[in-house]
């Protein structure tokens, strides 16, 4: 014999499921404040190599040309010591100066 068919549940009678608290949304640590760099000016505070193609062995042993130098100085890839020790060898043969001026226009 077939089985007496049952009624469907209806909503009302499913139990209801235990409701959970939201989920946090998710928290990232703070952004560390970016670590200084050492500013290198190879050639001294607020002097320029004027023969950046120029090559230079430091003491080391290691080769390098003045411009090679001084982009590694704006890098911060020197620390201090280093720094002033690559001053004094280097300014004679990058030919460290103080800028120049741009020639004033004449008047019009």
């Amino acid at each position: 014999p077939t089985p007496e068919p049952t009624e469907m549940p209806t909503p009302d009678d499913q139990p209801t499921p235990p409701t959970r608290p939201p989920t946090a949304e998710p928290t990232r640590p703070p952004t560390p404040e970016p670590t200084p760099v050492d500013f290198c000016s190879v050639c001294g505070e607020g002097r320029e190599i004027t023969t950046p193609d120029e090559e230079i062995r430091l003491p080391d042993g290691r080769e390098f040309t003045c411009g090679e130098l001084e982009e590694a100085g704006a890098n911060g890839e020197f620390n201090p010591e280093v720094c002033d020790i690559i001053e004094d060898i280097i300014e004679e043969v990058c030919g460290c100066s103080d800028p120049t001026e741009p020639p004033t226009p004449p008047p019009t």
